[in-house]
C-alpha cells in the first residue's frame, strides 16, 4: 500500500513534522469522474505540490527537544533559496534576471512521458530524478541521461555565474 506524505505541524523550535498517510488509495474506475476526482484527490494533495515538503526534510536542526544542550543545524536550503532572485528577494544581492521558481523548478524539472502517464498534463511530467541533489549518484551509476539533464539545467546558471 503506497503511504502519501501529510504534513501535521510543526514540532517545538519550528522544524515541521510529517507523517506517512496510509490510508487506502481509491481505485479510479473508467468512465466514473467521481471516483477519478476522489483518487486525485488522495493521490495529489497541495502539499505535494509546495515548498512546504521540501522544507520539511530540508531544514533541519537538533536542540533541547532532540536531547542535545545546543542547536545543531543540519541543512537548511529553504533560508537561502528564500533570499534568492527565485523566491523573489533581492534583499541579499541583485541577481542576474531570472525567474521566480520554486525547488520543484529547477529539481522537477517537467519532461516528457514515455509510458503514457494518465497524470500527465500535455504529455509531460514532473521529473523524479531530483536533478542536482543526486548528480554523484548519476554520475556514479553512470547514468549519462541523468547527468545529460543536470548539464543542461544548469548551463543557463552557470552562463549567469561565470567570469569574464
Amino acid at each position: 500500500m503506497p503511504l502519501l506524505p501529510r504534513l501535521l505541524g510543526r514540532r517545538r523550535g519550528g522544524q515541521r513534522r510529517l507523517d506517512l498517510d496510509a490510508r487506502d488509495i481509491p481505485l479510479p474506475r473508467e468512465g466514473d469522474a467521481e471516483s477519478l476526482r476522489a483518487h486525485k484527490e488522495r493521490t495529489a494533495p497541495p502539499l505535494l505540490r509546495s515548498v512546504t515538503l521540501c522544507v520539511t526534510c530540508h531544514r533541519s536542526f537538533l536542540d533541547g527537544a532532540s536531547g542535545n544542550p545546543h542547536a545543531l543545524v543540519g541543512q537548511d536550503d529553504a533560508t537561502p533559496w528564500a533570499r534568492s532572485v527565485y523566491a523573489g528577494s533581492l534583499a541579499e544581492r541583485v541577481d542576474e534576471d531570472l525567474p521566480e521558481t520554486d525547488c520543484r523548478g529547477c529539481h522537477m524539472p517537467t519532461e516528457a512521458t514515455r509510458l503514457g502517464d494518465a497524470a500527465s498534463k500535455d504529455g509531460r511530467v514532473r521529473s523524479h530524478r531530483f536533478l542536482g541533489g543526486h548528480t554523484y549518484l548519476a554520475a556514479m551509476r553512470g547514468d549519462d541521461a541523468t547527468t545529460r539533464a543536470v548539464a543542461s539545467a544548469c548551463a543557463p546558471l552557470w552562463a549567469c555565474t561565470s567570469s569574464p
